[in-house]
């Protein structure tokens, strides 16, 4: 796996990422659900621990990927190697479908 240094920071991402889109699953925005079918929980943690196996510690999320499923199947992947990974995360649409940046939504 090749490796580069993210922008003027110290943290070191390999060059390919891994999108979460799928494994999150469905998002309930708008009134309706968008996205791909889910991933089963367990076949999820293979493919993430499978990807920071072969050296990706780089990830792609949001808030949205399945209503947060996403971002917590990362939390359960990864918790003993959170100082290993970088995770590059979406925020600002409501669960309306509108933009929204405030602190409070």
């Amino acid at each position: 796996m090749k490796y580069r240094t993210l922008g003027k920071s110290n943290l070191t991402i390999s060059e390919i990422g891994f999108g979460t889109a799928q494994i999150g699953g469905m998002s309930h925005i708008g009134g309706r659900y968008i996205g791909y079918p889910g991933i089963e929980t367990s076949k999820a943690l293979r493919i993430l621990n499978n990807a920071y196996d072969i050296g990706i510690n780089f990830y792609d999320t949001s808030d949205k990927y399945g209503d947060g499923k996403a971002e917590r199947l990362l939390a359960k992947a990864f918790s003993g190697k959170r100082d290993r990974v970088v995770y590059a995360t979406k925020c600002g649409i409501t669960a309306t479908g509108n933009r929204c940046f405030e602190k409070n939504m």
